[in-house]
């Protein structure tokens, strides 16, 4: 394969592309590019092409007689369209048009039918039009930071779509019609305006659905079909109870976070025994079930700031596998000695006075700040190991940091007060 690497150190002004016309492969990111010339075309047999983290404002049309083109990365620069041409890239099977300024998507992308990866993340797209409906080869649509209010209908014709990223808009419902995208693996609508979830229990292949940042009041039983969830967050919302069907039927659930509601109760965990994360804060909780003890791999438990005043010595007694546990704000008076065991991190009021065993917990590399809302812990050891901990389980915290790799700005987020509790940003 013949490529040309393009070395940022010896960019210049003019556009640094060598037209051997046997070239497959150019990158040219990171070169402070601010103009391609027309003559891109003549690269006839290019089959990728990066020209991401320029200064583009426009693509040329003669972009269009790439046919042979099946990668382009337009990724970080300052375009607002794309040429007419575009829909002749017909073999393009990834598109990365993130951290731009595009508002509108051509009616034309439905003529790129061999697309599998489309990238629209961090733009200001109002629309997507219905011609998106054709591109039924599309694995991955990432939408994520835009301005949408809708989508249409015809994103159910997307039956090989394995992830779809809708967060960061401003939704307020969704088409039925997502509902017949059976193979769908991962759903993303948090940070929207949500009234009641959408129906989406035939997506029986789910994995991971994020809805945090909604205005969500009630989750429907129907949730209990989605039973290869492994990941669930239902975070910041107006939740005031959780139906049976997500304890009894979700028996693959790993990480479950409903923080940031309004729980007064909590039932019974049933099947729920592959759970490893659990976030209750900052709900009205004032018990919790004693059918906890049957997490046998749970590792991390969020509790505090909600109204709990007694915690059963048998409820934890058999969670071996229990490594953090935060109780801060709450209403105890004493502390169970089933909790007080080698190697459990226990954040409690400092008038609780808990100390914490001697030896540290296998912890990972990546290091952090503790948590704000675990505020204070009582005697925390002050060593590397035990800051990498609190930095894995930080990322619980903010489901946002958590499942997007790239930092969302703050500006973005100035209504939502996630962004700014973690101090991350």
């Amino acid at each position: 394969m013949k490529s040309l690497r393009k070395s940022p150190r010896k960019s210049s002004r003019k556009s640094p592309i060598s037209f051997n016309i046997k070239l497959d492969k150019l990158d040219l990111s990171h070169s402070k590019i601010v103009k391609i010339p027309h003559t891109i075309g003549k690269l006839v047999n290019l089959k990728i092409l990066d020209i991401s983290r320029n200064k583009l404002t426009e693509i040329p049309e003669s972009i269009g007689k790439l046919i042979k083109l099946e990668e382009l990365n337009l990724n970080n620069n300052k375009l607002k369209s794309l040429p007419k041409s575009f829909g002749n890239l017909v073999n393009l099977k990834i598109l990365n048009l993130g951290r731009n300024n595009f508002d509108k998507i051509p009616d034309s992308i439905g003529k790129l039918v061999n697309l599998e990866y489309l990238n629209y993340f961090f733009n200001k797209l109002t629309e997507i039009p219905d011609s998106i409906g054709n591109l039924v080869k599309l694995k991955e649509l990432d939408l994520f930071g835009n301005i949408l209010t809708k989508i249409p209908f015809s994103i159910g014709n997307l039956n090989n779509l394995i992830k779809l990223d809708l967060g960061l808009n401003k939704l307020k419902i969704l088409p039925e019609s997502i509902g017949k995208l059976n193979n769908l693996i991962s759903l993303n609508l948090s940070i929207n305006q949500l009234v009641e979830i959408p129906k989406i229990i035939n997506l029986r292949n789910l994995e991971e659905l994020y809805l945090y940042h909604n205005k969500l009041v009630k989750i429907p039983e129907s949730i209990g079909k989605l039973n290869k969830l492994k990941k669930l967050h239902l975070d910041y919302n107006k939740f005031t109870e959780i139906p049976e069907s997500i304890t009894t039927n979700l028996n693959n659930l790993e990480e479950l976070n409903i923080s940031y509601n309004q729980l007064k109760s909590f039932p019974e965990f049933g099947n729920l025994i592959k759970l490893k994360r659990i976030n209750l804060e900052n709900n009205q909780l004032v018990k919790i079930p004693k059918s906890i003890g049957k997490l046998v791999n749970l590792e991390e438990l969020f509790l505090n700031n909600n109204k709990i005043v007694e915690i059963s010595s048998d409820s934890f007694r058999n969670l071996n596998n229990l490594e953090i546990i935060t109780l801060t704000n709450n209403q105890l008076k004493k502390i169970p000695e089933s909790l007080k065991k080698v190697g459990l991190s226990i954040f409690t009021d400092e008038n609780l006075n808990v100390k914490r065993q001697s030896r540290m917990p296998k912890s990972s590399k990546r290091q952090s700040r503790i948590p704000k809302s675990s505020k204070r812990p009582s005697r925390i050891a002050k060593t590397s190991k035990r800051q990498s901990r609190i930095a894995k389980s930080s990322e619980f915290f903010s489901p946002i940091l958590n499942h997007r790799s790239q930092m969302i700005p703050r500006s973005l987020l100035k209504n939502y007060s996630a962004a700014e509790k973690f101090g991350k940003w």
